[in-house]
């Protein structure tokens, strides 16, 4: 599962600009997220082309969970917008290549530890709702954080940055410096660090055809990023911790929530080998993608099929006949996005590989609250009795021995006495 890398080496004055900036990125990783094993740290949210994981011999998916330690690289028309379980945010631009190293979060003193090897290529970091308390240090560099989305586009002997929101503080061993909003820095090994009025000629190339590969623009990308950081920060400000009471539904990802209809044809049953799963559809969400799903349920499509995906606490994906997670029922449809959150029991629909936009057939229930998810995937049901079965499945990608769909039918056929 390994390949070997162009071999890096900063020089001198280089290294601090570009260590600052990998530091950065370690400083959200796992912030509040506690409950989930260490190498799990993110998930793939979209992928354009060519992308590749820890070996160049298999290209990445959307929905593939992001665990330390891996590699994740760009090909030359590539693009990756990578979500972590703080909400943070890297997009990677094409011919791009970080390392996600060595994390680990300590809960009792609430510090997170860990590096990114950001190698060459045009990103962007955007910082979850997450606290941020903390100082990384990287060799000659120290980085100290709040609230930040910049871009920098790192080469062998440069680095070059540009802050969109928050403050960024770069140390190298030419001195700190302390960017603000819509200020830029480069940093080169020979004439070490300068600030600048605009960006480079290079740096905005990278940036259009980064964006216009991931189907948006800089500035939307910006702006969605700046909403969403907004709504989770209002919904935690409006929670009473340790009171379910207070909760709203939107902020609830531990209980199952009863159902809001009494209409059998809104109502799956999913019967496993443990027992009954019953999932409430929403038409109201996804006015496409649910009646395509209760097409195939009628067809008899899922009946037999695996959960080919299990990773604990995060989410079980079913609906592949291949059992591969690259099957499909050759007829898709477009992207339902809703603001409603991901909570545990959502069941939601995996976008077809290759980053077109569209869904066909696989659907995945989250195990646990995912709000990387929510305004990127279609959001088609919520599981309503049941849940402790999803939680029992098999675990693996694939697991050994995975668990299966005996049937699934719609509830208005089903007829027992």
């Amino acid at each position: 599962m390994s390949h070997a890398a162009n071999s890096w080496r900063p020089t001198d004055n280089s290294a601090g600009g570009v260590f600052a900036i990998a530091a950065l990125l370690a400083t959200c990783l796992f912030a509040g997220f506690s409950d989930v094993a260490a190498e799990e740290i993110g998930t793939a949210t979209r992928i354009v082309n060519d992308v590749f994981g820890k070996t160049l011999n298999r290209t990445m998916a959307p929905g593939e969970v992001l665990r330390s330690g891996q590699k994740v690289r760009t090909g030359v028309s590539g693009a990756a917008d990578l979500t972590f379980h703080d909400g943070s945010i890297l997009v990677m631009g094409p011919r791009s290549e970080v390392t996600l190293d060595g994390f680990a979060f300590d809960p009792a003193a609430n510090i997170v530890r860990g590096n990114i090897r950001v190698l060459r290529g045009l990103m962007r970091f955007a910082s979850g709702s997450g606290k941020l308390d903390l100082v990384v240090r990287a060799g000659v560099a120290t980085l100290d954080v709040r609230g930040t989305s910049f871009d920098f586009l790192v080469k062998r002997t440069s680095t070059e940055i540009i802050v969109r929101e928050g403050t960024v503080e770069v140390m190298s061993k030419d001195g700190s410096q302390t960017l603000e909003k819509d200020q830029m820095l480069s940093v080169t090994d020979r004439s070490g660090v300068h600030r600048q009025s605009a960006a480079s000629q290079e740096m905005q190339i990278e940036l259009n055809q980064t964006f216009k590969l991931l189907g948006t623009t800089s500035e939307q990308h910006l702006v969605d990023w700046l909403a969403k950081r907004r709504q989770d920060e209002a919904r935690a400000k409006n929670s009473v911790p340790g009171s379910v009471a207070s909760v709203t539904p939107r902020q609830v990802s531990d209980l199952t929530p009863a159902p809001s209809t009494n209409e059998q044809d809104l109502l799956l049953y999913m019967d496993l080998s443990n027992g009954r799963v019953v999932i409430e559809l929403k038409p109201a969400l996804a006015p496409k993608s649910v009646p395509r799903i209760k097409e195939l349920v009628r067809q008899g499509f899922y009946d037999g099929l695996i959960f080919h995906n299990v990773v604990p606490k995060q989410v079980a994906v079913t609906g592949d006949p291949l059992g591969t997670g690259r099957g499909g029922s050759g007829q898709t449809q477009s992207n339902e996005i809703s603001s409603e959150p991901f909570i545990k029991g959502a069941v939601g629909m995996m976008p077809v590989r290759g980053g077109s936009g569209k869904t066909d057939n696989q659907i995945f229930i989250a195990t646990s609250r995912l709000p990387h998810l929510e305004g990127a995937y279609t959001l088609v049901g919520q599981v309503v009795k049941g849940m402790e079965l999803i939680e029992a499945l098999n675990a693996g990608q694939p697991p050994k021995n995975p668990s299966r769909i005996i049937r699934l039918r719609v509830a208005a056929d089903v007829n027992e006495e």
